[in-house]
């Protein structure tokens, strides 16, 4: 069973989670010939402070 695991900026809402989930699991379902119901998918909430693009930490440029 494929685990796909989701680096995201956390608030991200529930239904914006649950509608991602379901296009990766059908998807990576349908390229592996698996049943999407095998698909596991982690999504992980990164804090802003916690996060950098370009050097610069994304709180102080949000």
């Amino acid at each position: 069973m494929p685990i796909v695991k989701v680096d995201l900026w956390a608030g991200q809402p529930k239904e914006k989670k649950a509608e991602a989930a379901d296009v990766i699991a059908t998807g990576l379902g349908r390229v592996l010939g698996c049943n999407k119901e095998a698909v596991i998918v982690l999504f992980n909430d990164v804090e802003l402070d916690n996060w950098s693009v370009g050097g610069k930490l994304v709180s102080d440029t949000v």
